[in-house]
């Protein structure tokens, strides 16, 4: 499958994405989805969201699932007041977590079918005002 830009026609009158099969996707054009509030990714193979993310001034709410990593300033989404993680995005967090101060609400969901439970990672320990 070809790698393509991710387009979203009328974005200007969305408030929430999900950006589903995020790693079929080789360019997400943040400036054009600058004023999103929502936004959600999902990926069955190793997705890395670009550090553009930050772009996104506006955005409140985060919601990263299975195979999607978090870019590595995510403690400069200086809006980001809550934070969803799941199944393999949980172990996929940058240490800079820690030094994220907006972020008041986290949700982690981990529910592996036929898989015993898992160690919660440290770093959920380790960030601030939650």
């Amino acid at each position: 499958m070809a790698l393509k830009k991710f387009n979203l026609k009328n974005a200007q009158e969305s408030k929430r994405i999900f950006i589903d099969k995020a790693s079929d996707y080789e360019v997400i054009d943040f400036k054009a989805i600058g004023h999103i509030e929502e936004l959600g990714f999902s990926s069955k193979n190793d997705y890395y969201i670009p550090e553009d993310l930050v772009l996104l001034k506006n955005l409140k709410s985060l919601g990263v699932n299975d195979h999607c990593h978090l870019p590595s300033n995510i403690d400069q989404l200086k809006s980001l007041e809550e934070l969803y993680l799941s199944n393999e995005a949980i172990y996929n967090v940058p240490d800079s977590i820690k030094n994220t101060t907006s972020i008041t609400d986290l949700k982690i969901v981990f529910d592996p079918k036929d898989k015993e439970p898992q160690v919660a990672p440290d770093w959920i320990f380790d960030v601030k005002n939650i």
